[in-house]
């Protein structure tokens, strides 16, 4: 889900092994949104493609009149047949983030989310018997599986962060954060091999 994200961020060069070791194009960052000084109120309603359309609203600002206290949520639902025929997609998704000024310099950030996704008509694995090549892209439009194949998976974020500003200099943080992912997947294999006169 990307609706609770301010920004992704990759992180090339040297400073993509801050973390250890990882991917050669870099590191992704995924920045979360935070609360506005401001209210903010926006919804946005769209397709995907197809049939499958979505709802989502973005809300932020201020609890208390100091400014001191202040949240952002972000809701989505999503429902209905995309463009791959024997496909659909529903998903719905709740963020929450709060930041507490405890004083000038010492902040407390606080979010959480929940993710609630399936899609019926999951895309199928392809592979090739022994010296056999692809053969040209599939329509994308097409559905190449099995109408019984589906895709179920659930997510519960939470996770806290202290940062401190120390002097114009010095910056302090410390964060904590647990992750559940729970997937369910039916799939199918397609295995091209090879056929009489040179056919698949």
């Amino acid at each position: 889900d990307v609706e609770d994200k301010e920004r992704v961020e990759v992180i090339r060069g040297l400073s993509g092994f801050l973390t250890g070791a990882g991917n050669v194009g870099g590191s992704l960052n995924y920045v979360l949104k935070r609360p506005t000084a401001q209210r903010f109120n926006q919804v946005t309603a769209g397709l995907n493609g197809g049939t499958n359309a979505y709802v989502h609203g973005d809300f932020g600002g201020p609890i208390d009149a100091a400014g001191k206290f202040g949240y952002r949520i972000n809701v989505v639902g999503q429902d209905g047949d995309t463009d791959v025929d024997h496909q659909s997609i529903e998903r719905q998704f709740v963020s929450a983030a709060f930041d507490r000024n405890l004083t000038p310099s010492l902040r407390l950030e606080v979010n959480g989310s929940l993710t609630d996704y399936r899609m019926e008509g999951t895309e199928p694995f392809w592979a090739t018997s022994a010296g056999i090549r692809y053969p040209a892209a599939p329509d994308a439009d097409n559905f190449y599986g099995q109408p019984f194949t589906s895709t179920d998976t659930k997510q519960h974020h939470l996770g806290a962060r202290v940062n401190w500003q120390v002097n114009k200099e010095i910056s302090v943080r410390a964060g904590l954060v647990t992750r559940e992912s729970e997937i369910d997947l039916v799939v199918v294999n397609n295995t091209l091999i090879p056929g009489p006169a040179g056919t698949y």
